[in-house]
This record gives C-alpha cells, sequence and structure tokens, in this order.
C-alpha cells in the first residue's frame, strides 16, 4: 500500500495500490473528496507535468508515481451552458481575425518591393550597448525584424484588451521570426492570465530560455546594465516579471524554496 500526498483543492493522504490504479480513478477519487460534482473539472499535476487519463491502459507506477509522491489538484471551471456550435463559430473568427493580423503585419514589412513604401521610410538602426550601430544586412533582414516588431507590439496590445488567447497566438507568430528574451516572458504571462496549467511544462523551458538571453544582454544580476546606465536600471520590470513567473512555475512545480525565493526577490525589485 502507498500513500500519495495531495494539495491544492483537497488536502490530505490518500492510500493505494500504485499498481493498480489509474489517473482517472485517483481524479475520481480527489472529486469525491473534494465535493466536486464532475471528475473532468479536477486537474492532476505531478512533478510539473498534468497527468492525463489516456486508454486507461496505464496504472499509476507506470506513470511514474511513487510511494509519498506529492500530487498537486486544481479544480477547473467547466462551462456547460457554451454549445459546440457556438465554441466553433467563435473559434473560426478567432482564426480568421489572427490570420488577418499576420497579413497585414507581412504586407507592411513587403511594401517596400513596389516602391509604395521604399525601405529608407522605414529603415531600422539598432546600436549596441556601446553606443555602436549594428548592421542589420540584407533587407529580407530588416522585413524580418519589422515583422517580428509589429507582431510582438500587436500581442501587447491584445493583451491590454484581455484577449490572452489571442495574444498567445499572435505571439507564437513572432517566434518564428524572432526569439527574443521578452517575446518568452510575454508568452508564460499569457499562460499564467489564461490560468491554464497545462503550460506549466513549456512556461518553465520559455523561462529558462529567457533568463539566458536577459544575463547575455545585461548581464549577471544586471551588472552590465547598471555599469552602463550609471547605476540605474532601466530593466527593473522585466527582470521582476521574469522572477514572478519562475517563482509561480516553480510552485506548481513543489520547488517551494525555489519558489520562495524568486518571489521574495520579484518584491524587492517591486518595492524598489
Amino acid at each position: 500500500m502507498a500513500k500519495l500526498r495531495i494539495a491544492g483543492t483537497w488536502v490530505g493522504v490518500i492510500d493505494l495500490e500504485l499498481e493498480n490504479w489509474t489517473v482517472a480513478m485517483l481524479r475520481e477519487e480527489v472529486a469525491k473528496r473534494s465535493n466536486a460534482q464532475r471528475p473532468d473539472s479536477i486537474n492532476l499535476i505531478s512533478a510539473g507535468k498534468v497527468l492525463k487519463d489516456g486508454d486507461g491502459s496505464q496504472n499509476l507506477t507506470q506513470l511514474g508515481i511513487r510511494n509519498n509522491a506529492k500530487i498537486l489538484a486544481t479544480r477547473v471551471s467547466v462551462d456547460e451552458g457554451k454549445s459546440l456550435e457556438q465554441e466553433l463559430m467563435a473559434e473560426e473568427e478567432r482564426s480568421r481575425r489572427l490570420a488577418r493580423v499576420k497579413a497585414a503585419a507581412t504586407a507592411l514589412s513587403k511594401r517596400h518591393v513596389d516602391g509604395s513604401l521604399p525601405i529608407e521610410d522605414f529603415n531600422i538602426e539598432l546600436e549596441n550597448q556601446g553606443g555602436q550601430k549594428v548592421q542589420l544586412g540584407t533587407e529580407t533582414d530588416q522585413r524580418a525584424v519589422m515583422m517580428g516588431l509589429m507582431l510582438h507590439e500587436n500581442a501587447k496590445n491584445l493583451l491590454t484588451r484581455q484577449l490572452y488567447k489571442d495574444a498567445l497566438e499572435v505571439l507564437t507568430m513572432g517566434e518564428f521570426i524572432d526569439n527574443v528574451p521578452i517575446l518568452q516572458i510575454d508568452m508564460v504571462w499569457c499562460y499564467f492570465l489564461l490560468r491554464d496549467i497545462s503550460w506549466l511544462s513549456v512556461a518553465g523551458i520559455r523561462l529558462e530560455k529567457a533568463r539566458e538571453g536577459l544575463e547575455r544582454c545585461h548581464g549577471k544580476d544586471c551588472s552590465r546594465v547598471r555599469l552602463l546606465q550609471a547605476g540605474c536600471q532601466p530593466e527593473l520590470a522585466l527582470h521582476m516579471r521574469l522572477e514572478l513567473l519562475e517563482g509561480v512555475v516553480a510552485y506548481h512545480n513543489g520547488q517551494l524554496d525555489k519558489s520562495k525565493k524568486a518571489l521574495t526577490s520579484a518584491q524587492a525589485k517591486f518595492s524598489q
């Protein structure tokens, strides 16, 4: 007989036989103990991964669940009032809207081809941290940067309008062009605002990429930025968002010490 320690919607210990129990059985047991009307309203998370029912043939042992494992149970709202037809119509309209966004960004980035918008009219100049100009190279490179910037800006506009799912789609388009740290943070921010726990493992990977990219640009603990900006930290808010999200992801992965450290650091930056 093994013990599973449950936290979240219901807190306690469940005694069971790992070889004989499936995810569906565990979900049903947690739903019953937490007085949830429907088992499918319960999400189960182990080691940062959402446990799926699958075809029901795999037991908990085969899924890597061990004695004394910690399972996070969360309850999701099930919208029963929305018909399938309404959902399909809304999804089709959303797809058309996103297609128009991508087409507009592509068209604007290519308009110089027929001379209606010469490249000189929207030339982008970049400087490195030493103040020296960085050459983007070909017009294709410049078009790619233009398109990436426009998609990212459009996504931020969608975020302010609380259209988080649409913003995530536009950010995903931008990721194919430029995999910048800020874009990674904005994508995880969308996961956070959508309250979608299924993105948990992907969120951790994106935040690692974001931290690596920021440390290349700003130095460890913003040391390079502070040196160049005479002690000022213009990117403080960006690092605060990164640490806030790192804390949330660590918490849901059961890494409580790491979560506390990240959230404490984010709070200190917010107080500045």
